[in-house]
């Protein structure tokens, strides 16, 4: 397989699921500063294939968001990728999915999704000890914020434990609505509307498999 070249500088990339290259990947999590002046960054949640996420505050504001950051080397693809993706996601409302609050580009040009931050617990981990009753609640309301999401014409393509965070009273929530969409956009690979929601189907069905285990 042609190794990859970082989606940021062109640098050949390594071996890991990451878009980046080792040295774009440090300046995003040591200068976040310089990629989002409008957000007061707390701490650098995660990186991986999908993007680098921070945990912020709006400036002014006490609320917790996450800030995650999606690069490509081509800044009107980026530009074009934000303005198709922002009104659905930004109209679109459950309360069983993290609100999406801004689809745009940050100082340096690079794609920015900014989101309600879910404070909770990952979901294996709080399956471990749920009862089966409360297990089973808790898939039924995934269920139903993914049948939301198509409902309102979107896919999320990335349904997994890890984008499942369960707040107080054991409330699913599910994250990181958009993000699966946008790197496929700017990775230029056509969505496939069917496929992506036979994806989220698949997705359930693991999910499915993690609650009904015993504990």
């Amino acid at each position: 397989m042609t190794p990859a070249p970082c989606s940021r500088c062109g640098a050949t990339l390594g071996s890991g699921w990451h878009s980046l290259c080792a040295g774009c990947l440090l300046r995003l999590a040591t200068q976040p500063e310089a990629l989002s002046p409008e957000y007061e960054i707390e701490t650098l949640l995660g990186s991986g294939r999908s993007g680098t996420t921070y945990l912020a505050r709006a400036l002014g504001s006490a609320g917790l968001l996450t800030v995650k950051i999606l690069v490509s080397r081509d800044e009107r693809d980026i530009e074009d990728i934000a303005g198709a993706l922002r009104p659905d996601l930004i109209r679109f409302a459950h309360p069983g999915v993290a609100r999406t609050h801004a689809v745009d580009l940050d100082a340096e040009g690079n794609l920015r999704i900014v989101r309600d931050y879910i404070r909770g617990r990952p979901l294996a981990s709080w399956a471990e000890t749920a009862a089966a009753a409360a297990r089973q609640q808790a898939f039924d309301a995934i269920a139903a914020a993914v049948d939301a999401v198509h409902a309102g014409g979107l896919v999320h393509g990335n349904i997994a434990a890890a984008n499942v965070i369960v707040a107080a009273g054991g409330r699913p929530m599910l994250v990181d609505l958009g993000a699966h969409l946008a790197l496929r956009a700017i990775q230029g690979a056509g969505q496939s509307p069917h496929f992506s929601r036979d994806a989220d189907r698949a997705g359930l069905e693991a999910l499915r498999t993690i609650l009904s285990a015993s504990p």
